[in-house]
């Protein structure tokens, strides 16, 4: 729209319209009274009132050629609730021939305007309309001061009050006063956060993906400068810069983009040379490989990121978009290990194992893989007191942040792998389960009678027979009977033959 609109003045020369002439510009005074004369259509009358209308059109499929007329065939769904505010140029005039061929030089960003609006904000109508009213002639710059949620601001652009009517079609005879324009607007989508943590415990790794869509910009009159995602990991969690990248092969690390990390904070900031290869609405993604070190706070390990650019109509100013927030979850088991008459027993030796959906117990303990915790230790003893606390396994019934996605490990095992001295294995492994919604807590265990504790039974090796002491007595004593009785036997025979 500006574009053609900046045009007016060489138009309207070129077309052979003119003002009133000097005699004219002396008599302004005269012009401004009621009963003026009239003034032919081919010259500006400064004292005519015009005025602007637009129609915020969203998503078009394509755009046409400005006319400054309404055009029901214009492209694009109507959006209201957009802000526009308009400001009275004052470096530039409509009242003689020179003064529109120096107005035709204006841009957006070369004009200058008074800080106080003509009209203040107004918002587009269930029509996706406003209409200004009672414009005195000149040239006015039109701002999108309150861009729609989730949609970019359209570029500042100038009207001039009036403008060659029809010149586009058939060559311009007479002047408009009352403009119409077009300014489009392009849906946003909001950057996306995603995890992956299937299977994955406290001490392991969990991988994030920050999905974002460039802003649409009209490369004519408004220009990309800032490109930038920022990740604020939980304070459990670490990364450093050699585990972040942008995916795909198109921008290239230390080239098109940098990486630093600060403690928790990543940031990911796309050089000049990368900001220029951004296309509308080009999908660009982040991926971040951050280790959990340790137990996150109520076992609920949250993050979101932000991604951030320019306002296209101003360089300097920036734009935050956070993304949804995802989460891991974890919980874990507690229980005390004891004898028959309730005494705590130390040194029994745990691993836990992950059973994947459909598989047993038994089955999932073959592979001698023990899944490891915190710290990193897949072994669990039990302390002086008989107590044993294996907590940051990931919980069952959901992983990836998503509702409908369960966990690799669908239930674990809970495995005694040597007893304390004197006591027999559990003849079994325990199953468990962790749920989303007890993130943070411990769950009892519990063989025997008593919640929470784990119980073992006595050494059975005492209920064979000796193979010692009294035992080999009458072994032996046996032996020799046998003995006897066969050397008894042998003599018989002997005198018999």
């Amino acid at each position: 729209m500006a574009i053609a609109m900046k045009k007016t003045a060489a138009i309207a020369i070129a077309a052979g319209l003119t003002f009133a002439g000097s005699a004219g510009i002396a008599a302004q005074d005269a012009l401004a009274q009621e009963n003026a004369p009239a003034v032919a259509a081919s010259t500006i009358d400064v004292n005519k009132k015009g005025s602007i209308t637009l129609y915020k059109k969203a998503d078009p499929a394509k755009t046409g050629t400005p006319t400054g007329e309404k055009d029901d065939s214009v492209e694009g769904t109507n959006l209201p609730g957009a802000g526009f505010t308009l400001y009275k140029v004052t470096n530039a005039s409509l009242k003689t021939n020179a003064d529109l061929v120096k107005a035709a030089g204006l841009t957006p960003k070369t004009a200058e305007i008074d800080e106080t609006p003509v009209k203040t904000e107004t918002k587009t109508d269930a029509d996706g309309k406003i209409s200004w009213t009672d414009l005195p002639v000149g040239v006015y710059l039109v701002k999108e001061t309150t861009p729609v949620k989730d949609y970019s601001p359209a570029a500042d652009f100038l009207v001039f009050v009036p403008m060659t009517k029809s010149n586009a079609q058939a060559g311009g005879t007479e002047w408009m006063y009352d403009v119409v324009a077009y300014p489009k607007n392009y849906k946003q989508k909001n950057p996306e956060k995603s995890v992956v943590d299937t299977g994955k415990n406290v001490s392991q790794n969990v991988v994030y993906t920050v999905k974002t869509w460039a802003q649409t910009i009209d490369t004519e009159r408004q220009q990309r400068t800032i490109y930038r995602i920022e990740d604020t990991l939980d304070p459990k969690a670490t990364t450093t810069a050699d585990q972040v990248e942008i995916l795909g092969d198109k921008y290239v690390k230390g080239t098109d983009y940098t990486v630093a990390v600060d403690g928790q904070k990543v940031v990911i900031t796309f050089t000049e040379a990368g900001v220029k290869k951004i296309a509308n609405g080009e999908e660009i993604s982040a991926e971040i490989t951050a280790n959990v070190k340790e137990m996150p706070k109520g076992g609920i390990l949250k993050n979101t990121a932000v991604q951030i650019e320019n306002n296209p109509n101003n360089v300097q100013e920036e734009k935050k978009k956070p993304t949804n927030e995802v989460e891991t979850r974890y919980a874990g088991i507690k229980f005390k290990k004891v004898n028959s008459k309730g005494d705590a027993l130390k040194g029994a030796e745990f691993k836990v194992y992950g059973a994947t959906d459909g598989q047993d117990c038994k089955a999932a303990v073959t592979n001698d893989k023990a899944l490891q915790t915190t710290e990193g230790k897949n072994l669990f003893v039990s302390d002086q007191d008989g107590k044993v606390t294996i907590n940051g396994l990931h919980v069952n019934d959901r992983a990836n942040s998503d509702q409908n996605t369960k966990n690799e490990w669908t239930k674990y095992c809970l495995v005694e792998t040597k007893s304390p001295k004197g006591y027999e294995l559990l003849s079994q492994p325990i199953e468990f389960t962790l749920l989303w919604k007890d993130a943070g807590s411990l769950q009892n265990i519990t063989v025997g009678d008593k919640e929470g504790e784990v119980v073992n039974l006595d050494d059975t090796t005492p209920f064979l027979p000796n193979t010692g002491g009294m035992g080999i007595a009458i072994l032996v004593l046996a032996g020799l009977g046998i003995i006897g009785g066969g050397a008894y036997v042998a003599r018989r025979n002997s005198k018999t033959a």
